[in-house]
């Protein structure tokens, strides 16, 4: 859970790698600290769906961009 690792660094219980976003409010009141990665890491994703699960034209296009934009 992101929170009590956002809540446990606070505590200064630890260090840990999250996405910025997670964090951004928590840097803005003076809460945490960033160090910058170099160089920075990229995390793969994929896409998950149920198999043989029938999906609605919004949601096949959703994956189809999805997929195009993964290109």
């Amino acid at each position: 859970n992101l929170q009590m690792i956002k809540e446990a660094v606070i505590l200064g219980r630890g260090v840990s790698i999250v996405p910025y976003p997670v964090v951004e409010k928590e840097v803005d009141e003076g809460r945490v600290e960033v160090a910058e990665l170099s160089p920075s890491l990229t995390r793969p994703l994929g896409i998950i769906y149920r198999r043989n699960a029938k999906m609605s034209r919004a949601v096949r296009a959703f994956l189809e961009m999805l997929q195009e934009g993964a290109e």
